[in-house]
């Protein structure tokens, strides 16, 4: 018999080694490709765009050359963005530009840019997170003057669509001197495995890079057959561990101390599962897919260049809270610039807004310029979105603040206006102050997005259809500490006691089967009282994994009062004086919760929206 168990862990242990081999190769060779192809598309790109930099200098020197530079308007063009003429004290002297209609103008003034030299590119925007896409060049002219010339870089901006994943992984233009040292890159499986950051830079032009930068988590999000590999493979490790162990101590022989090593190691197992089941990585990957594809298919909107009106629009929040699980309150303010001359109808409208709170939008400023008019909205809703409490306490919520424009059937484009925030990084909160804390929640970041979606999905399509959704997005975690505190504690509290009572000798006065059910019965009560109070906390409709901790201890529970009143009568033996109830009381408790936790996540609608 003991030659056939050997036999048998043998036979995982190679099938486990090999199992676990072939998907570290399949993992390190997608991670490979990967990089290369994204190396390969950096370095054709920078290529192009080097050539497209130069062709401009070439072109700044040719304009240097204009006696008359009256005739300098009649350069300015879709390349040509504006041209600014400035005096010996590089102060603003004239200048042209290009309007909203796309006619070349003259204008009064200008914000000139920061110029810390007398020739050459004093600054490249080319960012495709934030769409950014122009490039200044300074050249010096007759007369102790000098041009400043803008040139459109949006050609170059859509051919970067391919290395945009969304706000945390894409490609831009940084000056050389700005490159902090970049991390160390390893190809291994590890890599992806702790979401380790990617960067790749190629020079442009001196002290001109284009770079990339990222997680491994936008450029390869986990599939779901990737997923159900790495769990499988952690079972069968664990498995194999607990197996080895079994037949190195001799497990048949009932050994105390082998006995609890089987229990210790049984345990960690199912922690280790339990880590990697709440880290939810099926949720995560169909999110990361789906931002990417919505980037992209933004950027492809923005490619073919439709007749829209875009209007800058900025979203200052100055409070928020969750009155309950299916809708959260926001106040603050939104700027909009509208052009002049237009005909439409100013302001927006919140599509998800919640019947049960009152709403205000309340205009408090107007101000115009020679083109567009400027408006100041404050704003209180309720906004509808409902949020999953599944992984309590270590949820997050991602908060959604849409704006439609008033008139939908009018090609209307809201476009974030980056220009009204003092950083872009979304770690940093743009368009948040600083007093916002909501109550038990903690602020991630916030990012302003466009989604290429249709308004309204039920009507038939048409080309009102294609614009783009502009949306406000928060991400938020639930605070830990609090959560835990006033939900969690009492329970593992109750759970700690019940394994102690297991302890109790039994000779002593505790030990009598009214005593041993009192306590069981005390603590079923706390527990239920508890999980009641967790059941009010979150949504009615809505099931916490955690609580099926509840239900494990309820079920353990029961088992250890039938196993007393079972055995109460007998003499004491061998197991008994080895606290077998006390051995196995942590690998039934672990391993049933896991087991649940297991078959709800695997079969949730996210599972099936993936597998399809």
């Amino acid at each position: 018999m003991k030659k056939i168990i050997t036999l048998l862990i043998g036979s995982v242990f190679v099938f486990t080694i090999y199992y676990t081999a072939s998907v570290y190769l399949e993992i390190a060779k997608n991670e490979e490709i990967l990089y290369s192809d994204i190396g390969k598309t950096l370095l054709a790109e920078q290529e192009d765009l080097s050539l497209l930099l130069t062709s401009f200098e070439r072109e700044s020197e040719h304009l240097s050359q204009i006696a008359d530079l009256s005739t300098l308007k009649t350069k300015i063009s879709e390349t040509i963005l504006s041209i600014i003429v400035l005096n010996p004290q590089m102060n603003f002297s004239s200048g042209w530009a290009m309007d909203e209609d796309g006619h070349p103008h003259e204008i009064k003034q200008s914000n000139l840019p920061v110029i810390n030299k007398n020739y050459g590119w004093i600054d490249i925007q080319l960012n495709t997170s934030l769409r950014t896409s122009k490039a200044i060049y300074i050249i010096p002219i007759g007369n102790q003057q000098f041009l400043l010339i803008t040139y459109n870089l949006a050609n170059s901006l859509n051919s970067l669509r391919s290395l945009a994943y969304g706000f945390n992984s894409y490609s831009y233009v940084i000056n050389t001197s700005k490159i902090l040292t970049p991390p160390s890159i390893k190809l291994t499986p590890f890599a992806r495995v702790r979401n380790a950051p990617i960067f790749l830079q190629a020079p442009v032009l001196k002290q001109w890079t284009l770079a990339f930068g990222g997680l491994w988590e936008d450029v390869y999000p986990f599939s779901l057959p990737l997923i159900y590999s790495l769990f499988f493979i952690l079972i069968l490790w664990g498995f194999l561990i607990i197996s080895i162990t079994a037949l190195l101590l001799r497990a048949e022989e009932l050994k105390p101390k082998t006995l609890w090593i089987l229990s210790f190691e049984f345990n960690i197992f199912c922690t280790i599962l339990i880590v990697f089941l709440f880290t939810d990585l099926p949720t995560i990957s169909f999110q990361i897919k789906q931002r990417t594809d919505t980037f992209r298919k933004t950027q492809e909107f923005f490619k073919n260049d439709p007749s829209v009106i875009l209007i800058p629009t900025a979203v200052y929040l100055d409070s928020l809270s969750f009155p309950d699980d299916t809708s959260f309150l926001v106040t603050g303010f939104i700027s909009q610039i509208y052009p002049k001359n237009t005909p439409m109808e100013m302001g927006f409208l919140f599509p998800y807004q919640s019947t049960l709170y009152s709403s205000t939008i309340k205009e408090i400023s107007r101000w115009e310029t020679e083109n567009t008019i400027t408006v100041l909205w404050h704003f209180g809703v309720g906004l509808t979105a409902p949020f999953s409490t599944k992984f309590f306490p270590f949820d997050k919520r991602i908060a959604h603040i849409t704006l439609w424009p008033i008139e939908l059937h009018k090609n209307i484009v809201f476009f974030p206006n980056f220009l009204n925030f003092s950083t872009l990084n979304v770690l940093e909160k743009p368009g948040f102050d600083s007093s916002v804390n909501p109550s038990g929640w903690s602020i991630l970041d916030s990012s302003f997005l466009l989604e290429n979606q249709a308004p309204y999905k039920f009507f038939n399509p048409s080309k009102t259809d294609e614009p783009l959704t502009y949306v406000f997005a928060l991400t938020l975690e639930r605070e830990f500490l609090g959560a835990f505190l006033s939900n969690i504690l009492v329970l593992a509290l109750c759970i700690f006691v019940a394994f102690l009572v297991l302890f109790i000798p039994r000779d002593s006065l505790l030990d009598s089967l009214f005593a041993t059910i009192s306590i069981f019965v005390g603590l079923i009560f706390i527990a239920v009282t508890n999980h009641s109070s967790l059941r009010a906390t979150l949504e009615v409709s809505s099931f916490a994994y955690c609580e099926y901790l509840f239900i494990s201890f309820y079920i353990l529970l029961l088992a250890i009062t039938t196993d007393f009143i079972l055995r109460r009568s007998s003499a004491a033996t061998q197991f008994d004086q080895n606290y077998i109830l006390a051995i196995c009381y942590w690998p039934i408790l672990l391993g049933s919760f896991t087991l649940m936790l297991s078959l709800s996540i695997f079969s949730s609608p996210v599972i099936n929206l993936l597998a399809t």
